[in-house]
């Protein structure tokens, strides 16, 4: 009885200090709830579906989340908020050195229907950005013993014609010569992938249409940068890790660095930090041609191809991870970050390459969204830059990235 009380007592207790710490929390975060907003994602279908209930989501925000030291340059801070300002930049940019907030700029509103202010925490969805992360994951995997990047698709997919004749490198680099399944709706669409449909059915039949197209040229044969290619490698780390995609990311990635701001698109895709990128949902695949509400969602087209939702913190900390090792080992970023087209477009595996800088980025755009990653790794220097509204940005997110980049990494 004595030990039933005190186990009572002790979970009062934690509950109390759980619910000071809550009331302690920053108010950049603080004023924040989950919302039932409809927000749209990107282009390549958000799988959250409007039933889901995400209220009760313990990864978002946690208490213990640290917030990286700042050594703010106070030139360049006044220069990046002209930038964005200048620019009719609707998001965040941030830069960092070895560790530490040298600049961080924010500017716009989470949606042009909303007053609310973008804050320093606002979510986004990071679109292309997010094959670095399906890339890590393989890489990962190898480093488990679980995979090679010279296994053959027939590992995999056994009844795939052509099976054999490609290997999961080919998929990381993009030179496999599948054809892209959003480059080809005209045929793709004839598949109904459906807005009501559950994301297995979805991704079922995506994988369907994918493994049953001709390919484009002969793998290995030449580059050619297509979403199919990492839609195939995020079943491929469900396969050999028998864990979801989502899951094996929580689990070997976000948690482990801190990233409790980082998910798929069905965990927070109704958050009201999230920003809104306002499209015009006719534009989704296997949607119908009128337009329609902007609560439209087409599950599980996006999975390891474009599918994160992220903040400038969170991906600064995936960024530095990179050169302090503490998911991947040194082996495996170098492989990872080396260039493997270098007839054409230089890519590595979910990155591109700047050689002669030592750096790795890449870049994301889908509906409103644009998100941009480059790191130095040797030069303990990061940057992170996504706009929820790239449709009023006077200038391409491409060359509004390197502007900064430029300015800020000497």
């Amino acid at each position: 009885m004595k030990r039933l009380l005190a186990a009572v007592i002790s979970i009062l207790l934690i509950a109390s200090i759980s619910l000071s710490l809550v009331s302690c929390e920053d108010t950049d975060t603080a004023e924040y709830n989950v919302g039932d907003a409809a927000i749209p994602t990107d282009i390549i279908a958000v799988t959250t579906s409007p039933e889901k209930d995400n209220t009760t989501s313990s990864r978002v925000r946690k208490t213990t989340t640290s917030k990286m030291k700042r050594n703010i340059d106070s030139n360049l801070q006044d220069w990046l908020e002209k930038k964005l300002e200048a620019n009719n930049f609707n998001g965040i940019a941030r830069v960092s050195k070895n560790g530490k907030v040298i600049c961080e700029a924010v500017n716009g509103t989470i949606s042009t229907n909303s007053k609310k202010k973008i804050k320093k925490d606002t979510m986004f969805a990071i679109a292309s950005c997010s094959k670095q992360f399906t890339a890590a994951g393989i890489m990962l995997l190898k480093q488990d013993g679980k995979l090679s990047v010279n296994d053959k698709l027939s590992k995999f997919f056994p009844k795939y014609k052509y099976g054999k004749k490609i290997t999961v490198k080919n998929l990381l680099t993009m030179r496999s010569g599948i054809p892209d399944f959003l480059n080809e709706q005209s045929s793709f669409k004839k598949y109904d992938i459906k807005k009501t449909a559950s994301e297995e059915n979805n991704r079922n039949l995506t994988k369907k249409w994918i493994l049953s197209q001709d390919l484009k040229f002969t793998p290995g044969g030449m580059y050619d940068y297509n979403n199919s290619n990492y839609f195939l490698l995020a079943e491929i780390i469900e396969e050999a890790s028998g864990d979801s995609f989502a899951d094996f990311m929580r689990e070997r990635f976000f948690e482990p660095l801190g990233m409790y701001d980082t998910d798929v698109n069905e965990e927070l895709a109704y958050y009201d930090r999230l920003a809104v990128s306002d499209v015009d949902p006719s534009d989704l695949p296997g949607v119908d041609e009128k337009k329609q509400p902007l609560t439209i969602r087409v599950r599980g087209l996006n999975v390891g191809n474009g599918g994160l939702i992220s903040t400038a913190e969170d991906m600064d900390k995936w960024l530095t991870s990179l050169r302090t090792n503490k998911i991947l080992t040194r082996k495996s970023v170098k492989e990872m970050t080396t260039d493997h087209n270098k007839d054409w477009e230089h890519y590595g595996y979910g990155l591109k390459i700047i050689k002669k800088d030592g750096a790795v980025w890449h870049v994301g755009a889908l509906d409103y969204y644009g998100s941009f990653t480059y790191t130095i790794p040797s030069k303990g220097y990061n940057f992170f830059a996504v706009t929820s509204d790239k449709k009023s940005m006077n200038t391409d997110i491409y060359t509004f990235a390197f502007d900064i980049i430029n300015k800020t990494k000497k």
